[in-house]
This record gives C-alpha cells, sequence and structure tokens, in this order.
C-alpha cells in the first residue's frame, strides 16, 4: 500500500469517525430542545395543578434553564466537526486527483479562504441579527411601558399627584428605551453598510484566489510563472493595465 492510499483510507476514516460524531451531537441538541419545549409548557401547568407553586418553581425553572444553556454548546460542536468534515472532504478531493505542488498549494489557499469567508458571515450576520432583536425589543418595551402607563394612571392612580407621578416616571422609562432601540438599529444600520464594503474587498481576493488556482494548472512553466507575476500585480494595483513586456512570448 502506497503513501496516496494510505492517506486516502486515514481520510475515510476520519470522515466516517466525524459524521458519526456530528450525528450523536446532533440528537443530543434535538433532545435538549425537546426537552426544553416540554418543561417550558408543561411545567407551568404541572405547578399550578398540584398547588405547590413555591417549591416546584425554582426545581422548574432549572429544568429549564440547563438544556437551554445546552443548546448553543451543542450548536457549536455541531458548526465546528461540520467544517472539520468539509476540511476532509477536500482532502479526499485532492487525493482522488493528482496534482502537482503548485496546485495542491494554490487550491488549499483558496479553499481556507473559502472557510474564513463562511466564518466571517456567520459571525456578522449572527451579531447583526442580535443587535436588530435588541434594537426591535427595546421599542417593544418601550411601547409597553407608555400603554402600562397610561393603565395605570387610568385605573389605579387616584389623585393628581400619583397620575403627575405615574406620566413622569412612565414617560422617562417610554425615553430612556426608545434611546436605547435607537442606538441599537442605527449600529444595526452602520455595521451592514461596512459589512458591503468589506464584501466587495473580500469578493476581489476570492477572485484572484480563483485565478491563481486556474493559473497554477498552467502546464507551461515560463507561461505560469508571467501569470502569476501579472496576477501579482494585480493584487498591488487593481487599477493597473496589463503590461505587454510579461506577456509570453509566442
Amino acid at each position: 500500500m502506497d503513501e496516496s492510499e494510505k492517506k486516502e483510507r486515514y481520510f475515510n476514516e476520519r470522515l466516517l469517525e466525524l459524521k458519526g460524531r456530528r450525528r450523536r451531537i446532533q440528537k443530543s441538541f434535538y433532545f435538549a430542545l425537546f426537552t426544553t419545549l416540554i418543561f417550558a409548557v408543561l411545567g407551568p401547568v404541572l405547578v399550578w395543578s398540584v398547588n405547590m407553586g413555591t417549591r416546584l418553581a425554582p426545581v422548574m425553572i432549572a429544568y429549564v434553564i440547563i438544556p437551554i444553556g445546552m443548546l448553543p454548546i451543542l450548536r457549536g460542536r455541531v458548526r465546528d466537526i461540520e467544517q472539520e468534515i468539509r476540511e476532509v472532504e477536500f482532502e479526499l478531493d485532492l487525493q482522488q486527483f493528482e496534482r502537482s505542488p503548485v496546485e495542491t498549494k494554490a487550491e488549499k489557499t483558496l479553499r481556507l479562504n473559502d472557510a474564513q469567508l463562511q466564518r466571517y458571515y456567520s459571525l456578522n450576520l449572527s451579531q447583526n441579527t442580535w443587535v436588530f432583536v435588541v434594537g426591535i425589543g427595546c421599542m417593544i418595551l418601550g411601547l409597553g411601558l407608555m400603554v402600562g402607563t397610561l393603565y395605570l394612571i387610568t385605573n389605579y392612580a387616584d389623585t393628581l399627584d400619583a397620575k403627575i407621578i405615574t406620566g413622569v416616571l412612565g414617560s422617562i422609562g417610554t425615553f430612556l428605551t426608545s434611546y436605547v432601540a435607537a442606538i441599537f438599529l442605527k449600529m444595526h444600520s452602520s455595521a451592514t453598510q461596512h459589512l458591503g464594503g468589506v464584501h466587495s474587498r473580500l469578493v476581489d481576493t476570492h477572485q484572484i484566489l480563483l485565478a491563481s488556482v486556474v493559473a497554477s494548472r498552467i502546464e507551461n512553466e515560463e507561461l505560469r510563472e508571467k501569470t502569476m507575476a501579472q496576477l501579482a500585480l494585480q493584487v498591488v494595483d487593481p487599477n493597473r493595465t496589463h503590461d505587454k513586456s510579461i506577456q509570453p512570448s509566442t
């Protein structure tokens, strides 16, 4: 058994192991999610039906919080394993075809850039989503404070002083929550605009790396080196026109 067959066998075994681990962690994730939903729905009904709220409430809350805390951990482990699976599958693809060291290096660089791009986009999407959700939540909270203030003034505030104090406190709370909501929504808008600019630069980098993969497959060494030099000049100055002097001689 030669070296390439040993590597291919190792990667196949590694792929099967990773898929098995992913399957087990996904089962744990769905079990934790199912347990959270069951206790969140049936817990209050059970506490109310047996009339033992004071004693059972902390237990029910703990049974809900523990699976909730496991969900992001399990989800993160699934994402890490999926990334490893993609890397092993890429290595298996490399083993199936004969490639020169230059081609292998170019393809691995492109693959690494793809993985980093995916991780970058996932992180930015997650952060922007949380910023947007917090902003919307603050807006809803401000609206709830306003409605609650009107309800208290109408039904519970009997004297003029009580109505004034309730109205002032409610107005301050509504203003502060609305101000925080505006800040978060502004952050979301700015982050989205910044992400657009970064995206264009990342796309340019990806195109250059893809061009280097294509250039690495040129069998003529002189033509390949000149093409790589032209790509290097394109990286340094994207607006530079193609230099005739580095074109291959006919």
